[in-house]
């Protein structure tokens, strides 16, 4: 899982922005620098994210 996010360019401190996401465990896009990237459902109930503040 980890070498599949990097090669989408997540990775551990990396920053990134929900752009969407569908309903029903549809798919969850967000913005990776210039790149955005749609990851599955269940891919992305995996992915930890830290809010800045």
């Amino acid at each position: 899982m980890m070498r599949r996010l990097a090669a989408m360019g997540l990775y551990r401190g990396a920053a990134i922005t929900k752009t969407s996401s569908q309903p029903f465990r549809g798919p969850v896009s967000v913005q990776v620098g210039n790149t955005e990237v749609a990851l599955g459902f269940g891919l992305a109930r995996r992915v930890m994210v830290e809010v800045p503040g």
